[in-house]
């Protein structure tokens, strides 16, 4: 099973962190976090499964998945997980086609890149957090 952990690494706002669940009782969780790292694959970032296991209570946990799938991840070999796009196979139907959305596209792909740089960015931070 996957969650989403509201975890606080020393920011302004708690951010959101998915995780693996390792073990879990009536209360609390064993996880690993899911992690950037700094490898790529195929020019996309990977992440992998940090080597330390946390234990945290249920309330931290805000949404569950029953796989990396379903957060939006795909499994590469035994490298680690590399986000997918999952709007690639999209078709638009009707007047959707009819939708300039390439300046959307635009602003939505640097939003994602800020987004993705902020995760990374966020890791780092937690890394000197934890030290």
């Amino acid at each position: 099973m996957i969650v989403q952990v509201l975890t606080d690494i020393g920011k302004k706002k708690p951010i959101i962190m998915n995780a693996k669940v390792i073990d879990k009782s009536e209360s609390t969780f064993k996880i690993k976090y899911l992690s950037a790292t700094s490898d790529m694959f195929n020019g996309k970032r990977l992440y992998k499964y940090e080597p330390e296991i946390y234990e945290i209570g249920e309330e931290s946990v805000t949404d569950t998945a029953h796989d990396e799938r379903e957060i939006g991840f795909k499994k590469v070999d035994d490298e680690g997980f590399i986000k997918t796009d999952s709007d690639n196979d999209y078709l638009p139907s009707g007047s959707e086609s009819d939708y300039d959305s390439e300046s959307v596209t635009e602003s939505e792909n640097s939003e994602d890149e800020d987004e993705e740089e902020d995760v990374y960015e966020a890791y780092d931070d937690y890394e000197d957090y934890e030290e």
